[in-house]
């Protein structure tokens, strides 16, 4: 787990469960095996989130800075530069931060198996 993202255990709605599960669902076509090289990522940080880590191993084109965007681009290319549709999108598929434990049990499932 990521040491400076530590927060108190919490529980989880339906609906943040549902948002995870759309973004693992995702990744597993988009690059199969992530769960195999994501590691101490911290959902907050646009360098080194699980989105951030999966794009930069993937060699995603990362023209907008950081590879958070980049997997942001890869997903819902930017028109216009207007970010709206990829922050909606990255918000229902689980990216967009406080879900920390859900992304870690996600990445732990494979591990235990």
């Amino acid at each position: 787990m990521c040491e400076e993202c530590r927060d108190e255990p919490r529980t989880f709605t339906d609906d943040e469960r549902a948002q995870v599960a759309r973004g693992v669902a995702w990744l597993d076509v988009q690059a199969p095996g992530w769960r195999t090289y994501v590691r101490n990522f911290n959902v907050s940080n646009p360098y080194n989130c699980v989105l951030a880590q999966v794009a930069k191993t993937e060699g995603w084109n990362q023209e907008y800075g950081s590879p958070y965007t980049a997997g942001l681009q890869h997903a819902v290319p930017m028109v216009n530069d207007d970010w709206g549709p990829a922050a909606d999108w990255s918000h229902t598929h689980g990216f967009a931060g406080g879900n920390q434990g859900l992304w870690e049990e996600e990445i732990n499932k494979s591990t235990v198996s």
